[in-house]
């Protein structure tokens, strides 16, 4: 499935490419009115084909999750809308859990060193099938929810010291139904 999966993303991500490098404004533009997107509509993309990446928002600094690199083991922090690719998240379904695949990187949303402990950061990893690359997303209403980590279910992100500042960190912590740890998906 993920191999499958691959072939269609990097045939998806070189088109983003090609479009942003014909429209470098765009490209650039920083923008911050994104839509909210349904639990209905995430739901329907994960199991659809049709790759089109979201992006992540938390809801107490209403700041987007984004990788401080493209390199492996990059840690995950959140930072101002922007129209960086680092900021597209597709949804892949994978077994009723959901693994996000950065759009600007080609690689999966995990924990650093698949650690499952508490303050472990959240990282971009070359994808491996390792269950703490999926995530569970437990919805709280039609468009909030916690990501709950695969392979350990009592840990949820949320961002470090519940900080609003762009650049904080994305970390694993004990689920605490905490406003740092409550997100929801905006079109990209």
């Amino acid at each position: 499935m993920r191999n499958r999966f691959m072939r269609s993303a990097v045939a998806v991500a070189v088109t983003a490419a090609l479009a942003a490098t014909l429209s470098p404004a765009a490209a650039q533009a920083a923008s911050d009115d994104r839509n909210t997107v349904s639990r209905s509509a995430a739901v329907s993309q994960s199991k659809s084909s049709a790759l089109a990446p979201l992006a992540v928002k938390n809801k107490k600094s209403g700041k987007y999750l984004q990788p401080s690199s493209s390199s492996n083991n990059a840690i995950v922090r959140q930072q101002n809308a922007s129209a960086n690719n680092l900021q597209g998240w597709t949804l892949v379904n994978d077994a009723g859990y959901t693994t996000l695949w950065n759009f600007g990187v080609n690689r999966n949303m995990g924990t650093s060193g698949a650690s499952t402990a508490s303050n472990t950061s959240a990282v971009i990893v070359n994808p491996s099938g390792s269950f703490d690359q999926d995530w569970l997303v437990s919805w709280i209403n039609s468009t909030e929810f916690y990501l709950k980590n695969r392979k350990n279910t009592g840990m949820c992100l949320g961002i470090d010291g519940a900080s609003t500042a762009a650049g904080a960190r994305a970390a694993i912590y004990g689920c605490a139904n905490a406003i740092n740890q409550t997100w929801s998906f905006t079109t990209f």
